[in-house]
């Protein structure tokens, strides 16, 4: 029987190594690209939704842009040769992910809103990726919430803090209630997340698909009971702005995410509710024309290290 030199065995365990060290770094390469692809993509949805807001109520416009999402992801999956399941477990995944990343978290957003600042939610809503990083310690076993994780979680929360500005904490505890429901949706949204990361059997397109439709079923009864839809009169801008909510922000940012949480976690996912802040200042320091403050200088550091730590914690587990 003939066997394998020493030196050329040597060699194949080299190169296998070396395979596999470039493999790992080409999915941790990908994995920051989504997540800045994602972040971009959910920071713009802020803009357009300022802009057609004041022509679409909340609820309506929620429904339309999961309205286009569901037809351009169905579009998707036929393109694609992949079909929706029809079984009851996984309609029921994809209520689940259409209720806590959609339904519930808007309607506390628009609750909270009414009565604390935009800043201070912002804060609030920034505890999203801790609620993940502990949700997913509890009922994922390769994310446990490990020193580096909590670590890389905390330095980026106080990145957020920083760039809002710690002053928008001075109202905290003012109106109790609109707090609670602020952080109930930054809950929601972590339990969302984490849903995504246990379906990661089915598909991302499949996924996707099915939790934007399972949303727009959730939230329609809401807008003929709330905004009568049929009484609405958009502007063509206002509805191809709401067209582009849809099929960009929604469809696309969510083929992302669902891709993302089943390739990188959902803690390290998470975190891209702390790069939506920072990328915002960086639209209004290119586009227009503001001035780099002291805070900003301090946070995107912190942030990038959360980020960074967090990442770090994820490859060790593998």
């Amino acid at each position: 029987m003939l066997s394998t030199p020493p030196s050329c065995a040597g060699e194949a365990r080299l190169r296998m190594v070396d395979q596999a060290t470039i493999a790992k770094g080409q999915t941790t390469l990908y994995a920051w690209v989504l997540l800045l692809m994602l972040a971009l993509i959910w920071a713009s949805s802020f803009t357009l939704i300022r802009a057609v807001v004041d022509e679409v109520p909340p609820f309506t416009l929620v429904a339309l842009r999961l309205a286009f999402a569901g037809v351009f992801l169905l579009v998707v999956l036929r393109l694609a040769g992949e079909v929706l399941p029809w079984d009851r477990a996984s309609w029921f995944v994809f209520a689940m992910l259409g209720l806590t990343g959609n339904a519930v978290p808007f309607v506390l957003i628009a609750m909270g809103e009414q009565e604390i600042s935009s800043a201070l939610a912002s804060i609030l809503i920034g505890f999203m990726p801790l609620a993940t990083a502990v949700i997913a310690h509890l009922v994922i076993p390769d994310e446990r919430l490990t020193p580096l994780r909590l670590g890389g979680v905390v330095l980026g929360v106080t990145g957020v803090v920083i760039l809002v500005g710690a002053d928008a904490l001075d109202d905290l505890g003012h109106h109790v209630f609109a707090e609670l429901a602020i952080l109930g949706a930054a809950l929601s949204y972590a339990i969302n997340t984490v849903l995504a990361r246990r379906a990661r059997a089915i598909k991302p397109n499949v996924l996707a698909t099915g939790a934007v439709l399972a949303g727009f079923v959730t939230i329609l009864p809401f807008s003929f009971l709330l905004d009568a839809p049929w009484t609405l009169s958009i502007s063509l801008t206002g509805m191809a702005q709401t067209i582009a909510l849809g099929i960009i922000c929604t469809a696309g940012g969510y083929l992302i995410f669902f891709r993302l949480t089943a390739m990188a976690g959902a803690t390290f996912t998470a975190m891209v509710n702390l790069l939506i802040p920072v990328i915002g200042l960086g639209f209004g320091l290119v586009l227009l024309d503001e001035q780099l403050s002291w805070s900003m200088a301090l946070a995107l550091p912190l942030i990038l290290a959360g980020l960074g730590l967090n990442r770090l914690a994820a490859s060790r587990a593998r």
